[in-house]
Protein backbone atom coordinates (compact mmCIF):
# COMPACT_ATOMS: atom_id res chain seq x y z
CA UNK A 1 0.00 0.00 0.00
CA UNK A 2 2.78 2.44 0.93
CA UNK A 3 4.55 1.77 -2.37
CA UNK A 4 1.36 2.38 -4.33
CA UNK A 5 0.80 5.70 -2.56
CA UNK A 6 4.42 6.70 -3.08
CA UNK A 7 4.16 5.93 -6.78
CA UNK A 8 0.98 7.97 -7.07
CA UNK A 9 2.54 11.12 -5.66
CA UNK A 10 6.07 10.70 -7.05
CA UNK A 11 6.91 13.36 -9.59
CA UNK A 12 9.25 13.37 -12.54
CA UNK A 13 11.95 15.87 -11.58
CA UNK A 14 13.16 15.99 -15.17
CA UNK A 15 9.82 17.21 -16.52
CA UNK A 16 9.75 20.97 -16.20
CA UNK A 17 9.29 23.99 -18.41
CA UNK A 18 11.68 26.92 -18.13
CA UNK A 19 9.95 30.30 -18.37
CA UNK A 20 11.32 33.39 -20.11
CA UNK A 21 12.45 34.55 -16.68
CA UNK A 22 14.29 31.32 -15.96
CA UNK A 23 11.81 29.81 -13.48
CA UNK A 24 10.98 26.12 -13.58
CA UNK A 25 7.41 24.87 -13.81
CA UNK A 26 7.24 21.19 -12.88
CA UNK A 27 4.57 19.20 -14.68
CA UNK A 28 3.26 15.70 -15.22
CA UNK A 29 4.37 14.94 -18.82
CA UNK A 30 1.54 12.41 -19.27
CA UNK A 31 -1.01 15.19 -18.72
CA UNK A 32 -1.92 17.00 -21.93
CA UNK A 33 -1.82 20.37 -20.21
CA UNK A 34 1.56 19.59 -18.68
CA UNK A 35 2.86 18.60 -22.11
CA UNK A 36 1.63 21.91 -23.58
CA UNK A 37 3.52 23.82 -20.89
CA UNK A 38 6.67 21.89 -21.77
CA UNK A 39 6.24 22.69 -25.46
CA UNK A 40 5.62 26.41 -24.89
CA UNK A 41 8.17 27.15 -22.17
CA UNK A 42 5.49 27.58 -19.55
CA UNK A 43 3.29 29.94 -21.55
CA UNK A 44 0.86 28.02 -23.72
CA UNK A 45 -1.76 30.81 -23.50
CA UNK A 46 0.09 34.12 -24.12
CA UNK A 47 -3.02 36.38 -24.23
CA UNK A 48 -4.14 35.22 -20.78
CA UNK A 49 -0.68 35.67 -19.28
CA UNK A 50 -0.31 39.13 -20.86
CA UNK A 51 -3.63 40.32 -19.44
CA UNK A 52 -2.83 38.90 -16.00
CA UNK A 53 0.64 40.44 -15.88
CA UNK A 54 -0.71 43.79 -17.03
CA UNK A 55 -3.22 43.65 -14.21
CA UNK A 56 -0.45 42.81 -11.74
CA UNK A 57 1.40 45.95 -12.86
CA UNK A 58 -1.67 48.17 -12.55
CA UNK A 59 -1.52 48.68 -8.76
CA UNK A 60 0.60 48.06 -5.70
CA UNK A 61 -1.23 44.88 -4.72
CA UNK A 62 -0.73 43.54 -1.21
CA UNK A 63 -2.53 40.19 -1.55
CA UNK A 64 -2.39 37.98 -4.66
CA UNK A 65 -4.55 34.85 -4.89
CA UNK A 66 -4.37 32.26 -7.66
CA UNK A 67 -7.60 30.27 -7.40
CA UNK A 68 -7.29 27.08 -9.42
CA UNK A 69 -3.51 27.35 -9.64
CA UNK A 70 -2.92 24.07 -11.52
CA UNK A 71 0.85 23.85 -12.14
CA UNK A 72 1.36 27.45 -11.00
CA UNK A 73 2.40 29.04 -14.29
CA UNK A 74 0.53 32.28 -13.63
CA UNK A 75 2.71 32.78 -10.56
CA UNK A 76 5.94 31.27 -11.89
CA UNK A 77 6.01 33.51 -14.97
CA UNK A 78 6.82 36.50 -12.79
CA UNK A 79 5.45 39.98 -12.30
CA UNK A 80 4.41 39.38 -8.69
CA UNK A 81 4.50 42.38 -6.32
CA UNK A 82 7.65 42.23 -4.23
CA UNK A 83 6.12 42.49 -0.77
CA UNK A 84 2.67 41.01 -1.41
CA UNK A 85 1.20 37.96 0.28
CA UNK A 86 1.00 35.25 -2.38
CA UNK A 87 -1.59 32.47 -2.08
CA UNK A 88 -2.17 29.51 -4.40
CA UNK A 89 -5.35 27.42 -4.15
CA UNK A 90 -5.54 23.99 -5.78
CA UNK A 91 -7.69 20.98 -4.77
CA UNK A 92 -6.29 18.37 -7.18
CA UNK A 93 -4.00 16.15 -5.12
CA UNK A 94 -2.46 14.68 -8.29
CA UNK A 95 -1.21 18.13 -9.32
CA UNK A 96 -0.19 19.37 -5.88
CA UNK A 97 3.28 17.70 -5.75
CA UNK A 98 4.26 19.53 -8.94
CA UNK A 99 2.77 22.81 -7.75
CA UNK A 100 4.61 22.62 -4.43
CA UNK A 101 7.94 21.99 -6.15
CA UNK A 102 7.41 24.90 -8.55
CA UNK A 103 6.34 27.36 -5.88
CA UNK A 104 9.23 26.50 -3.55
CA UNK A 105 11.50 28.16 -6.10
CA UNK A 106 9.41 31.32 -6.20
CA UNK A 107 9.62 32.17 -2.53
CA UNK A 108 7.11 32.31 0.27
CA UNK A 109 3.80 31.17 -1.20
CA UNK A 110 0.98 29.81 0.94
CA UNK A 111 -0.76 26.83 -0.67
CA UNK A 112 -4.34 25.93 0.21
CA UNK A 113 -5.11 22.34 -0.76
CA UNK A 114 -8.82 22.95 -1.04
CA UNK A 115 -11.54 23.99 -3.45
CA UNK A 116 -13.22 27.39 -3.23
CA UNK A 117 -16.99 27.76 -3.11
CA UNK A 118 -19.70 29.85 -1.45
CA UNK A 119 -19.55 27.86 1.80
CA UNK A 120 -17.35 25.59 3.83
CA UNK A 121 -17.92 21.88 3.51
CA UNK A 122 -17.09 19.09 1.08
CA UNK A 123 -17.66 18.62 -2.64
CA UNK A 124 -17.03 16.04 -5.33
CA UNK A 125 -14.04 16.67 -7.60
CA UNK A 126 -13.95 15.26 -11.12
CA UNK A 127 -10.31 14.56 -12.02
CA UNK A 128 -9.54 14.56 -15.76
CA UNK A 129 -6.12 12.98 -16.11
CA UNK A 130 -5.71 13.58 -19.84
CA UNK A 131 -6.08 17.37 -19.38
CA UNK A 132 -5.77 18.68 -15.84
CA UNK A 133 -7.21 22.05 -16.80
CA UNK A 134 -10.72 20.62 -16.83
CA UNK A 135 -10.68 19.24 -13.28
CA UNK A 136 -13.81 20.62 -11.63
CA UNK A 137 -16.37 20.32 -8.86
CA UNK A 138 -19.48 18.33 -9.74
CA UNK A 139 -22.73 17.43 -8.01
CA UNK A 140 -22.62 13.74 -8.84
CA UNK A 141 -20.24 11.16 -7.39
CA UNK A 142 -16.73 11.65 -8.76
CA UNK A 143 -13.06 10.70 -8.31
CA UNK A 144 -12.44 12.47 -5.02
CA UNK A 145 -14.17 14.27 -2.19
CA UNK A 146 -12.42 17.54 -1.35
CA UNK A 147 -12.81 20.19 1.29
CA UNK A 148 -14.31 23.52 0.25
CA UNK A 149 -13.80 26.89 1.84
CA UNK A 150 -14.55 30.52 0.96
CA UNK A 151 -12.39 33.34 -0.29
CA UNK A 152 -13.62 35.37 2.66
CA UNK A 153 -12.12 32.89 5.11
CA UNK A 154 -8.80 32.61 3.26
CA UNK A 155 -8.37 36.36 2.89
CA UNK A 156 -9.26 37.02 6.52
CA UNK A 157 -6.62 34.47 7.54
CA UNK A 158 -3.86 35.64 5.19
CA UNK A 159 -4.45 39.35 4.50
CA UNK A 160 -4.73 40.51 8.07
CA UNK A 161 -5.59 44.21 7.63
CA UNK A 162 -8.53 43.71 5.31
CA UNK A 163 -9.49 47.39 5.19
CA UNK A 164 -6.02 48.31 3.91
CA UNK A 165 -5.66 45.33 1.57
CA UNK A 166 -5.25 45.69 -2.17
CA UNK A 167 -6.48 42.33 -3.40
CA UNK A 168 -6.03 40.78 -6.83
CA UNK A 169 -7.29 37.34 -7.82
CA UNK A 170 -7.05 34.97 -10.73
CA UNK A 171 -10.02 32.59 -10.72
CA UNK A 172 -10.14 29.65 -13.10
CA UNK A 173 -12.38 26.94 -11.66
CA UNK A 174 -14.20 25.58 -14.71
CA UNK A 175 -17.65 27.11 -14.27
CA UNK A 176 -17.58 27.57 -10.48
CA UNK A 177 -16.38 31.18 -10.68
CA UNK A 178 -19.71 32.64 -9.52
CA UNK A 179 -19.77 30.43 -6.44
CA UNK A 180 -16.21 31.44 -5.62
CA UNK A 181 -17.13 35.12 -5.96
CA UNK A 182 -20.26 34.66 -3.86
CA UNK A 183 -18.01 33.54 -1.01
CA UNK A 184 -16.04 36.78 -1.37
CA UNK A 185 -18.94 39.25 -1.22
CA UNK A 186 -18.91 39.87 2.56
CA UNK A 187 -15.42 41.37 2.25
CA UNK A 188 -15.60 43.04 -1.13
CA UNK A 189 -16.38 46.57 0.04
CA UNK A 190 -13.71 46.50 2.74
CA UNK A 191 -10.70 46.31 0.44
CA UNK A 192 -8.72 49.39 -0.41
CA UNK A 193 -8.50 48.11 -3.98
CA UNK A 194 -9.76 45.03 -5.80
CA UNK A 195 -9.56 43.35 -9.18
CA UNK A 196 -10.05 39.79 -10.38
CA UNK A 197 -9.12 38.06 -13.61
CA UNK A 198 -11.72 35.34 -14.12
CA UNK A 199 -12.48 32.70 -16.70
CA UNK A 200 -15.95 33.06 -18.22
CA UNK A 201 -15.83 30.37 -20.91
CA UNK A 202 -17.77 27.79 -18.90
CA UNK A 203 -20.26 30.02 -17.09
CA UNK A 204 -23.99 29.44 -17.37
CA UNK A 205 -26.23 32.25 -18.61
CA UNK A 206 -27.52 32.75 -15.06
CA UNK A 207 -23.99 33.07 -13.68
CA UNK A 208 -23.03 35.56 -16.40
CA UNK A 209 -26.08 37.65 -15.56
CA UNK A 210 -25.30 37.59 -11.83
CA UNK A 211 -21.65 38.58 -12.31
CA UNK A 212 -22.72 41.36 -14.69
CA UNK A 213 -25.07 42.73 -12.03
CA UNK A 214 -22.55 42.53 -9.20
CA UNK A 215 -19.32 43.75 -10.80
CA UNK A 216 -17.90 46.25 -13.26
CA UNK A 217 -16.51 44.28 -16.22
CA UNK A 218 -13.55 44.90 -18.50
CA UNK A 219 -12.92 42.83 -21.61
CA UNK A 220 -9.66 42.72 -23.55
CA UNK A 221 -10.03 44.40 -26.95
CA UNK A 222 -7.81 42.31 -29.23
CA UNK A 223 -7.34 45.02 -31.88
CA UNK A 224 -6.67 47.85 -29.41
CA UNK A 225 -4.65 45.51 -27.15
CA UNK A 226 -6.15 46.93 -23.99
CA UNK A 227 -8.91 46.38 -21.47
CA UNK A 228 -12.14 48.25 -22.16
CA UNK A 229 -15.26 48.64 -20.06
CA UNK A 230 -18.27 46.58 -21.16
CA UNK A 231 -21.79 46.64 -19.68
CA UNK A 232 -22.11 42.88 -19.22
CA UNK A 233 -20.86 39.46 -20.30
CA UNK A 234 -23.37 39.17 -23.14
CA UNK A 235 -21.48 40.35 -26.21
CA UNK A 236 -21.60 38.99 -29.80
CA UNK A 237 -18.86 36.65 -30.96
CA UNK A 238 -17.62 39.23 -33.48
CA UNK A 239 -17.20 41.98 -30.87
CA UNK A 240 -13.42 41.66 -31.02
CA UNK A 241 -12.93 40.78 -27.35
CA UNK A 242 -10.79 37.99 -25.97
CA UNK A 243 -13.60 35.50 -25.30
CA UNK A 244 -12.31 33.33 -22.48
CA UNK A 245 -11.49 35.66 -19.58
CA UNK A 246 -12.40 39.10 -18.26
CA UNK A 247 -11.34 41.47 -15.51
CA UNK A 248 -13.91 42.41 -12.88
CA UNK A 249 -13.81 45.21 -10.34
CA UNK A 250 -16.20 46.57 -7.75
CA UNK A 251 -19.31 48.06 -9.28
CA UNK A 252 -19.38 51.81 -8.53
CA UNK A 253 -23.15 51.78 -7.97
CA UNK A 254 -23.24 48.82 -5.58
CA UNK A 255 -21.92 48.64 -2.03
CA UNK A 256 -23.55 46.94 0.93
CA UNK A 257 -26.67 46.27 -1.13
CA UNK A 258 -24.87 43.28 -2.61
CA UNK A 259 -25.97 41.16 0.31
CA UNK A 260 -29.59 41.83 -0.57
CA UNK A 261 -29.35 40.70 -4.17
CA UNK A 262 -30.37 37.31 -5.42
CA UNK A 263 -27.76 34.58 -5.66
CA UNK A 264 -26.77 33.02 -8.98
CA UNK A 265 -28.90 30.07 -10.04
CA UNK A 266 -26.56 27.15 -9.44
Amino acid sequence: MFRKLSALFRINDAAYAVTAGGMRIYVNPSDGRGQKLLETKGNYNPPALNIWQGLLRSADWTCVLDVGANYGEMLANGGLPEHAKIIAIEPNREILPYLRKTLRRIGEVKIYETAVSDREGKSNLLITRDWSGTVRLVDEKADAVVRTTTLEKIIRAECHDVDAAKVILKIDVEGYEAKALLGLLPLLDHFRDFAAYIEVAHLSSADKKWISEQFAIEAFDVEKEKLVSVPDLDWPKNAGFYPYDVVIRRHPDISDTRQGTSNPEF
